[in-house]
């Protein structure tokens, strides 16, 4: 049994053959912190996320050193609702690979669901600037921004995503409103239109 097989399965789909091979490699080799962890991936996307905590945990314990073991635990933390303790493990994984710009937007999220705005636009604005094409990142800067009445800085941000992700129609709604704020109509109607144009049914787009 390998785990190069382990994770062919897992590409696969397969994900119960892969749960049994990394629980037969976990058991003859407990220090097989890559099985553990996989076998925590399997468990949180088979819904288990008490399970996938414990596993995941589990590789921590044996390779602390490894970003994203912790990328992985706030995952299955955040599937349990443990919001601060999701920060925690993301905030683990950023400080660890400081290029790691998924952990940043997922700590971001974390500290915006905890009512954070400042320290959720911290991290949004360092995973938007190492990762300069994340549409997603431009876009979550801009919202915060938005909420801190800086609205041409949220603008600004709304212009980047949409320059990196032209074709949805959430960030055009985003811009418009922001431009509303700022009494720019001419510019605000044409987002809207826009926003319309890429999703009819898109009912924010019509107030």
């Amino acid at each position: 049994v390998s785990f190069q097989e382990a994770v062919a399965l897992y590409r696969a789909g397969r994900l119960e053959e892969a749960a049994r091979l990394c629980a037969q490699i976990a058991a003859a080799d407990p220090l097989r912190h890559d099985a553990l962890d996989m076998a925590g991936v399997i468990a949180m996307r088979s819904g288990d996320g008490q399970r996938a905590a414990r596993l995941i945990g589990d590789a921590i314990a044996l390779r602390p050193d490894n970003p994203s073991y912790h990328f992985h635990l706030g995952l299955a933390l955040e599937s349990l609702k443990r919001i601060d303790d999701a920060g925690i493990s993301y905030g683990k994984a950023a400080a660890l690979r400081p290029d790691y710009a998924e952990a940043f937007v997922r700590a971001g999220e974390m500290h915006l669901q905890a009512g954070h705005r400042d320290a959720a636009l911290e991290k949004f604005t360092r995973a938007a600037d190492m990762a300069p094409n994340s549409a997603d990142a431009q876009n979550k800067c801009g919202l915060i921004l938005y909420d801190l009445t800086r609205f041409e800085d949220a603008v600004a941000r709304y212009d980047a995503a949409i320059a990196r992700a032209p074709d949805v129609p959430d960030f055009h709604v985003n811009r418009g409103a922001a431009l509303r704020m700022l009494r720019n109509f001419a510019d605000a109607g044409a987002s809207f239109e826009r926003a319309i144009a890429l999703r009819p049914d898109l009912a924010l787009a019509w107030t």
